[in-house]
């Protein structure tokens, strides 16, 4: 197989795994219902919610979440995370920036128990999304916990992202290993050996900087 044939697989493969939208769920009327296919926004119901950020439902790959209930939030799946260059929403649209930001608006309410299990679910898709957040970015999860009075929760939040590999590195340097680790996720999921993969443009690391005179990138 040439390289052209296994670009034109792999492209085939993508189409025929997305999400067929003709068969989702009809969220409980009365509220605001987002829809999700591979972690991408496509649709909101009423369509002219204005904050969608705080919405009561979630329809993801033909999955309905009531986001008022922990045992809903916590059985949220990990979608497969595609990027949409047709979508009007870009990165705002992306699943754990929407839950990230309701996150947000239960925080400012005060309703702890439910934030805090929104704060987890969001940091968990983030871990698996192609938006390059930085070490900040995961530090909410602590923030918010000690802001809410969840001191025992703000620990283990701590404790828990000192455990990622990328949290001791700059923030080039782990964007960088989030490239690699989602580049090999590619080769896993399709099988193959060659991926078509644009990154986004941004500062290289240290390792590939020392060899920026022959663009020589490094994945290993």
């Amino acid at each position: 197989m040439n390289i052209f044939s296994k670009l034109l697989k792999s492209l085939e493969m993508s189409k025929s795994t997305s999400t067929d939208i003709s068969s989702e769920p009809v969220a409980p009327a009365g509220g605001i219902s987002i829809y999700f296919s591979n972690g991408q926004l496509y649709k909101i119901i009423p369509e002219d919610t204005q904050d969608y950020y705080d919405a009561n439902y979630l329809i993801s790959d033909n999955r309905l979440y009531d986001l008022s209930k922990l045992d809903d939030i916590n059985s949220i799946i990990i979608p497969e995370f595609k990027s949409d260059s047709t979508s009007k929403y870009g990165v705002t649209g992306s699943l754990d920036y929407v839950l990230r930001m309701k996150a947000s608006r239960l925080h400012d309410r005060n309703e702890k128990v439910i934030c805090s299990a929104m704060l987890w679910k969001s940091t968990e898709l983030m871990l698996h999304s192609n938006i390059g957040w930085k070490k900040e970015d995961y530090n909410r999860l602590i923030y918010y916990h000690n802001e809410l009075g969840m001191f025992d929760e703000a620990l283990k939040a701590e404790k828990f992202l000192q455990t990622l590999p990328f949290y001791h590195l700059s923030d080039i340097d782990a964007r960088a290993l989030q490239h690699k680790e989602y580049i090999f996720s590619l080769f896993e999921s399709t099988g193959e050996d060659l991926v078509l993969y644009q990154d986004d443009g941004g500062s290289c690391c240290a390792e590939c900087s020392k060899n920026a005179r022959t663009s020589l990138q490094c994945i290993w």
